[in-house]
């Protein structure tokens, strides 16, 4: 049980339609050399000719490789909600986000984050969104801005 339960708590780090689309072509193949596919495409292209008589082998790595491949091609709008699901259950989002100029900046801060990350945690609250307002908690961000500009490495500079 205790494995079931630290596989299932594994399992919520990636995007449901990459699991999916990785399951499927464990011991199915669709023909061709097509790789990604939506769930949709999958339905509609699945036959029992396509499975295959031998085993199929999980690979976390392999699958950490379709969820990146998800995240860097799976459309904005598609994406987003997902991110918000993560930012609640880690209580780090923030209503400001739903709408308007807050909606506006949360797409493009997650859309310039997915190209970076393998998996979901691996945007907030792994990574620290940026708010103008988040530069006014820094204190002396001048002073740090000011070091930042100087010809020391960041190595120098923090010593």
């Amino acid at each position: 049980m205790a494995l079931l339960t630290s596989t299932c708590t594994a399992l919520k780090d990636f995007l449901p339609e990459a699991f999916r689309n990785f399951l499927a072509l464990l011991g199915w193949s669709p023909g061709g050399d097509e790789e990604f596919l939506r769930t949709s495409q999958l339905l509609e292209k699945f036959t029992l000719e396509g499975v295959s008589r031998t085993n199929g082998v999980f690979g976390r790595d392999k699958l950490e490789w379709f969820n990146t491949q998800y995240l860097q091609k799976l459309p904005i709008d598609e994406l987003l909600p997902q991110v918000e699901a993560q930012l609640k259950t880690s209580k780090l989002w923030k209503d400001e986000w739903a709408s308007g100029s807050g909606r506006e900046w949360f797409s493009k801060t997650v859309d310039l984050l997915r190209p970076r990350v393998r998996l979901l945690p691996d945007l907030p609250p792994g990574r620290v969104l940026f708010s103008p307002m988040t530069l006014c908690a820094i204190p002396q961000p001048r002073k740090i801005l000011e070091r930042s500009s100087s010809n020391q490495t960041f190595a120098e500079q923090y010593r």
